[in-house]
């Protein structure tokens, strides 16, 4: 069985958990979820308005986002699998210094920071949030699957960010498979998602829903990481071959593959609708006993009112 640990996120059934300042290594383990949330920091506020990291706090995130990038580079290049959920690019201000003026008034020296410097490859993210996601790369189609109960994406990726695996609606990539040049591991970013938001229950008393889902999720993590795995362990074809001629019967099958996943994302999408459809009737029942705020419900477009 392959060792899984999370980083600034929680998974119910996995139970190697690091914190952001934990300096810890990740050469113990072959797949990581690393979040990039920046965790909460203790701030300066200044007098005309703003604030900053406070300088202490500063250098230790400095550290902290410098150890992870490392570690994460470190792992892709001993082959392993990173999956980064895709949270909501953060800019802030550290300070640095100060400089002691009149009535020993203190005027900060700061730098620009962002969450995202804490993965060792340059990303253009742009903050974006939605629920309707779609896959791009049927290789995925049973994380998404997994994942939509709990995950939204809240960037969209610029184009150079890799093979998309997921798009939203407008077909903007919220999640793609990057493979560094010279590594064989590879970064799955991911809509993002977090277990703790999604159960409301106190982390150290997962609900059984929570539980279930994880043990969903972690499931389909494995098995991305040996289908990745498997899928570079394929030699690469000679140069040649792209210019020789492709047999029909290969765009046949294509054509076959393209209207049978348009298929499933019908299913899919009706599977949805069915599945909201009972919520909502489910919750019509209440009325037979609840008061208040729960009487609030709005039935689906033509459905029959009691």
């Amino acid at each position: 069985m392959k060792s899984i640990v999370t980083i600034n996120a929680s998974l119910p059934t996995v139970e190697d958990r690091f914190e952001h300042f934990s300096g810890a290594s990740l050469r113990d383990y072959d797949i990581a979820l690393f979040d990039p949330t920046l965790p909460y920091l203790t701030r300066i506020e200044f007098s005309g308005g703003g604030s900053c990291i406070d300088i202490e706090s500063t250098k230790r995130l400095a550290s902290a986002m410098k150890h992870w990038a490392t570690e994460i580079s470190v792992a892709l290049s001993a082959g392993k699998t990173i999956f980064v959920p895709l949270a909501e690019y953060e800019e802030d201000s550290g300070a640095t210094g100060y400089e002691l003026g009149t009535r020993n008034r203190r005027t900060y020296k700061t730098y620009a920071l962002h969450n995202y410097q804490a993965v060792p490859f340059p990303l253009s993210v742009k903050n974006a949030k939605g629920r309707q996601i779609t896959v791009a790369d049927g290789m995925f189609r049973g994380l998404l699957e997994t994942l939509k109960e709990v995950a939204s994406y809240r960037v969209i990726l610029d184009e150079s960010a890799g093979k998309p695996i997921f798009a939203a609606k407008d077909g903007a990539a919220v999640g793609s498979v990057l493979k560094p040049k010279g590594m064989p591991g590879h970064l799955v970013l991911l809509p993002y998602f977090n277990m703790i938001e999604h159960d409301t229950a106190d982390p150290e008393m997962w609900s059984d829903e929570a539980v279930r889902l994880s043990h969903g999720i972690v499931a389909q993590l494995l098995a991305v990481d040996k289908a990745l795995k498997a899928e570079g362990a394929v030699t690469p074809p000679p140069k040649w071959l792209a210019s020789a001629p492709v047999p029909k019967q290969v765009e046949v099958v294509s054509k076959e593959v393209a209207r049978i996943d348009a298929e499933i994302d019908l299913l899919v999408s009706n599977k949805a609708e069915k599945l909201a459809e009972s919520e909502a009737l489910m919750a019509h029942s209440r009325l037979l006993f609840e008061t208040g705020k729960p009487l609030e419900v709005t039935l689906p477009p033509g459905m029959p009112s009691v």
